[in-house]
């Protein structure tokens, strides 16, 4: 499965554990929504701005929303309808945005001066505030969620609104998280990739490799880890890892050419391309190609 460089628009791809619908955004405005099986769905003129994490869609495919950097807006939109259904302009300079879909859909919003609210994903309205809180990884698989801050992570039970243990980061950041039914693994800036115990909150095991992994995501399929790994300092293709759960050894890897973003979906039986390749991460095979540059 080694795919040529080629020109790309789609700078940024947001989806869910489990949903069907996907959504993709270019440098500019402009949010494409889609289906995995029925294809386009929607686009939408918004106020986004490339980098960080600043769009999301909710795992039921109703709501899609989007953070504007440089005109301080968060907005929120019906994706069926095509209708806006708010937008608050006193949230100044957005870095992340989250649907939390294991909390009604709530919105995680946090600002680069203003910290971070819990909104109302009907209304837009502020029902918390998060102290100290950079970005809100939800496990489709438990309670307990990962709480990223500047120099630690915070281990939530959701249900109970309780902080279960507070631990520093290794590195300065957490690149990104997957539950499995027993594990939390982080890949972190720089390596390593590392496994924490839901059982005692310790961790089991940390690895390293060269680069470092972008993305990871739980295989219920396989049972596995999987990631995209990238050599970041000298620049290179990235590379479909399977991992094993238990030790964090890299089993085997695939070649996946130079995509600029990858997203795993369907409980990680399908990975994504900002090229629009869809794979099939059981067997590495292209399953459908979506024509994210023609529209």
């Amino acid at each position: 499965m080694t795919i040529k460089k080629q020109y790309e628009k789609i700078r940024t791809i947001a989806a869910t554990n489990n949903g069907n619908r996907f959504a993709v955004a270019e440098f500019n405005t402009k949010v494409q929504v889609w289906d995995l099986t029925a294809g386009l769905i929607r686009i939408f003129a918004t106020d986004f701005d490339a980098g960080n994490n600043r769009l999301s869609i909710s795992e039921d495919g109703k709501y899609l929303i989007v953070g504007g950097y440089k005109v301080n807006t968060v907005t929120a939109f019906d994706i069926d309808s095509g209708k806006q259904l708010w937008q608050r302009k006193d949230l100044k300079k957005c870095g992340s945005v989250k649907i939390l879909n294991k909390l009604d859909n709530r919105v995680f919003i946090n600002m680069e001066k203003q910290g971070t609210h819990i909104l109302d994903i009907k209304t837009g309205n502020t029902i918390d505030k998060l102290r100290g809180v950079e970005f809100y990884y939800e496990n489709p698989n438990a309670n307990i969620d990962l709480l990223e801050k500047a120099t630690s992570f915070s281990l939530k039970d959701r249900t109970q609104s309780k902080t279960i243990k507070n631990s520093p980061k290794i590195t300065f950041a957490i690149l990104d998280v997957a539950f499995s039914k027993d594990k939390i693994v982080c890949t972190y800036s720089g390596n390593p990739l590392a496994a924490i115990s839901t059982t005692n909150f310790d961790t089991i095991w940390a690895t390293k490799v060269v680069g470092h992994f972008l993305e990871i995501e739980y295989s219920k399929e396989l049972d596995k880890i999987l990631g995209v790994r990238w050599e970041y300092e000298k620049g290179s293709p990235k590379f479909l890892c399977y991992i094993d759960i238990n030790t964090g050894k890299v089993e085997k890897e695939i070649n996946i050419g130079e995509p600029i973003e990858t997203e795993f979906l369907k409980q990680g039986s399908l990975m994504l391309t900002s090229q629009g390749k869809l794979y099939s991460t059981f067997t590495g095979q292209l399953l459908k190609t979506f024509d994210f540059g023609s529209q």
